[in-house]
């Protein structure tokens, strides 16, 4: 069982074409946990005060360069299987910097493209079944991509890309430089949707796009992968006055794939179907 309370605070603050952000959180965690087979009982609290800073600036052009830092804080639950210690909380600090481009021919569209250094202390793994592990420190660079908007007056787009270079930098000292298990280095996706421009078909709209998820590791020493996969995606919509419909499809051709390893392998979930209404008044 597991209680936390927060304090929070931001502010933002703009200054000619510069746009400043910052904050800050105050957390303290209470802990009380369980070992049925044993009945042993222990209670351990932790606080932490995190927050982020950020600021962009805006040209004319539309081209708007920014930078963070920002400072995060995870109380967990459960202890070290082998060494029966409480897990401490996981924090993490990360340093972003980017541009993001907003045509001023095509003012719907947004481009986003930053780099990322993000460090990790007291990350837990597990091998899917037993031994959960606080392993040290992991760190993660690398590459975000994003495109979000109109393209035209009817068709949509929302894309990205993410590419990491994952690394563990501390605990045992076999697993450092290897990547954590079951955790892949690519993720990409592409979604199109577009409002058919016919009056009989007035509120009606379709999509379908491509979500990517790049190999990962089945074992801690990096020599077992789980290979990469895409499904495709696919969904219609109707919407006029106060009604609304959508049906969605996941993984529209049933595709089979692993999903991910850790001693035991999953499968992806496979194609799925739902059908939401509603109505608003």
């Amino acid at each position: 069982m597991q209680n936390q309370v927060g304090v929070y605070a931001q502010d933002t603050a703009q200054i000619d074409k510069w746009t400043f952000v910052f904050s800050g959180r105050y957390d303290d965690a209470r802990t009380h946990v369980t070992d049925r087979p044993t009945g042993a009982e222990t209670d351990y609290s932790s606080n932490a005060l995190s927050g982020r800073a950020g600021a962009i600036y805006n040209f004319d052009n539309g081209v708007s360069p920014y930078v963070s830092i920002s400072r995060s804080f995870l109380p967990l639950t459960g202890k070290d299987t082998l060494t029966d210690a409480a897990f401490k909380p996981e924090t993490g600090l990360q340093y972003e910097a980017g541009v993001k481009y907003q045509p001023t021919w095509l003012n719907d569209v947004m481009f986003t493209a930053s780099l990322f250094d993000l460090t990790r202390n007291n990350v837990v793994t597990s091998d899917g079944v037993v031994f959960n592990r606080q392993i040290g420190k992991v760190n993660s660079r690398g590459v975000e991509l994003e495109a979000v908007g109109q393209l035209t007056p009817d068709l949509k787009l929302t894309a990205a890309y993410t590419w990491y270079d994952l690394k563990i930098k501390q605990g045992n000292p076999v697993e450092i430089g290897k990547v954590t298990t079951g955790t892949p280095e690519q993720f990409g996706s592409l979604w199109l949707d577009y409002a058919i421009p016919s009056d009989r078909l007035q509120g009606v709209s379709i999509g379908g796009g491509v979500r990517y998820v790049g190999s990962s590791y089945a074992d801690s020493a990096n020599t077992q992968k789980v290979p990469d996969h895409a499904v495709v995606d696919a969904a219609i919509r109707y919407e006029k006055n106060n009604f609304k419909a959508s049906l969605n499809v996941s993984n529209l051709f049933d595709k089979t794939y692993v999903a991910s390893c850790n001693i035991t392998c999953f499968y992806g979930e496979s194609r799925e179907v739902s059908l939401t209404m509603g109505y608003k008044w």
